[in-house]
Order: structure tokens, then C-alpha cells, then sequence
């Protein structure tokens, strides 16, 4: 089943691979790379997973992990290069932490 992924990366690269990656798999992929974007189009394109960094121009990832999920049944999984951060992820409602580098398949394996 087609999945609608926002994935949140400040770095254009990573998040190009990423959304070019995860296209391939039958998903319809947006990028943000900024945390006001992301806002903007988790209001718009209403995704079913949002893949969020933490470090991100504009704020904290962490800090918005409730407003990605804003009531909605949408899961919030967390990229990051910090492992200290995921108590606080998780504590603050991320359903997921993947520590850089990424593994592609793991998020794969997330999003069936």
C-alpha cells in the first residue's frame, strides 16, 4: 500500500536520495527542509509518516514532534546523528529513532 512520506532534512542531498530512494518503493515523497515547511505541508499533503531531523535551521526537531502528529494517525520517526536525543525523542512521542547514518532499509522496513 502506497505510503505519503514528508521527510523533514535540512541537508538537500540526503533528503533527495532519501525521497528518490523511497519513491522507488511505491511511496509518494515530499521533502521540507525547514521546520516552517514542514508545517506547511504536514497541513497540506496530510502525510501517513513524517521522517524529521533534529538539527534544522529554523528549530529543534524534537520540539515539534507533537505538532507533526497534531491528532492525526501519523507516525513520526526521527533521523539523527545525536543518540543522546533518543530518550527525549521518544519521551516527546517520536515513534521511531534511527541514529545516522541511515540504513535504508531499516526506514523501508518501517514504512510496510
Amino acid at each position: 500500500m502506497e505510503k505519503k512520506v514528508l521527510i523533514i532534512e535540512d541537508e538537500k542531498e540526503i533528503c533527495l536520495l532519501l525521497q528518490k530512494l523511497l519513491v522507488n518503493d511505491s511511496n509518494a515523497v515530499e521533502c521540507a527542509f525547514s521546520l516552517n515547511e514542514g508545517i506547511e505541508k504536514v497541513s497540506s499533503l496530510k502525510p501517513d509518516v513524517v521522517l524529521l531531523d533534529n538539527n534544522l535551521p529554523d528549530g529543534q526537531g524534537v520540539d515539534y514532534i507533537n505538532k507533526f502528529k497534531n491528532g492525526a494517525n501519523r507516525k513520526v520517526i526521527m533521523i539523527s546523528a545525536m543518540h543522546n536525543l533518543r530518550e527525549k525523542a521518544i519521551e516527546a512521542g517520536v515513534d521511531w529513532f534511527i541514529e545516522k547514518p541511515i540504513n535504508i532499509m531499516t526506514i523501508r522496513n518501517l514504512l510496510k
